[in-house]
């Protein structure tokens, strides 16, 4: 096992992070947020709170990382914009806000013409086969 650590002063979003690591084939490899705190459901910040240096990420892969992939993992970080979603991220969201409208029309049933009831059964069955499966998006 070969341990990494890298400094970087920026907000990432966790399962962004992971996603894009994997796409880059550096999937496997532990880590550990040890400058940062979890500042929200889905974001870490840079932070001196645990006592270890401000923005400091350990990873550790066995085998280790060859030349060319430990550069590619330093470009990812520099790269990474935790402001972005991935798609089971945005599915959530959408799947979140979602809730609301649907109780009302539930509720107001009476009151909606086909399409709106029809919308509301497709919108309902995207739920349930995400709720069965996250990977789903119908």
């Amino acid at each position: 096992m070969t341990d990494y650590v890298k400094i970087v002063n920026k907000n990432f979003n966790q399962e962004l992070l992971q996603e894009e690591l994997i796409i880059a084939s550096l999937a496997g490899g532990g880590g550990y947020w040890a400058g940062f705190d979890k500042i929200s459901q889905r974001i870490y910040a840079p932070s001196t709170v645990h006592g270890h240096t401000l923005g400091e990420l350990r990873f550790t892969f066995d085998p280790g990382l060859t030349v060319a992939q430990e550069e590619t993992l330093d470009a990812i970080l520099a790269a990474h914009d935790s402001t972005q979603l991935t798609a089971a991220q945005t599915n959530k969201d959408s799947d979140l806000s979602a809730i609301a409208p649907l109780k009302s029309n539930y509720q107001n049933w009476g009151t909606l013409d086909s399409a709106q009831k029809d919308n509301n059964h497709r919108q309902l069955t995207r739920l349930v086969a995400r709720l069965l499966d996250s990977s789903q998006d119908l």
